[in-house]
C-alpha cells in the first residue's frame, strides 16, 4: 500500500512479503519492495553484489566504511540448515554505487581504488575480487 498523508509519504508491506522472502529466498518479493521505494528513496550509497555478501555500513566524518563479508561458508541456508564448506568462494564483480561526490576511495590497506562517473549522476567504484572480507572506505567531497 502505498500513499500520501500531508507532507509526507508512506508504504506497507505486510508482514507476510517479508516472512515469504526469507523462507523461499525468492528474489521476486525483494524486487517488490525496491520497486515500491523508487519513487521516495534513493539511498545515497548501495553495494550491487550477489546476495551472498553482506555489507556492513559506518559513517565516520566525511568517511563510508562499508565491510564487505563474503558469506558463502557457514552461513544459515534456510530453517534448521546450515551449509557447511570449509573452502572460500572468491566472489567478483562487486561495486559501490554513490549519489554525490567523492574525494577518493581506498581498500583496507590503503590502496586507491578507482571509481567512474554514471550517466546518472552517481559514482561507481568496482570493488577487486572478494575473498573473506573487505573493507571500502568513500571519502566523500566537501562540495
Amino acid at each position: 500500500i502505498r500513499g500520501k498523508l500531508g507532507k509526507g509519504a508512506f508504504i506497507y508491506c505486510g508482514f507476510r512479503l517479508f516472512k515469504e522472502h526469507i523462507i523461499q529466498g525468492l528474489g521476486v518479493y525483494r524486487r517488490l519492495v525496491q520497486r515500491a521505494l523508487e519513487g521516495f528513496y534513493q539511498p545515497r550509497i548501495q553495494v550491487q553484489a550477489p546476495r551472498v555478501v553482506e555489507a556492513i555500513y559506518n559513517r565516520i566524518g566525511p568517511e563510508i566504511r562499508i565491510t564487505l563479508v563474503n558469506g558463502i561458508t557457514n552461513k544459515p541456508a534456510g530453517k534448521d540448515h546450515l551449509i557447511d564448506i570449509d573452502e572460500l568462494i572468491p566472489i567478483s564483480g562487486i561495486s559501490v554505487m554513490v549519489r554525490g561526490e567523492i574525494a577518493f576511495v581506498e581498500d583496507m590497506q590503503g590502496r586507491r581504488l578507482s571509481f567512474t562517473s554514471e550517466s546518472n549522476g552517481t559514482r561507481r567504484i568496482d570493488v577487486p575480487r572478494l575473498d573473506q572480507f573487505e573493507v571500502v572506505r568513500v571519502h566523500l567531497s566537501s562540495k
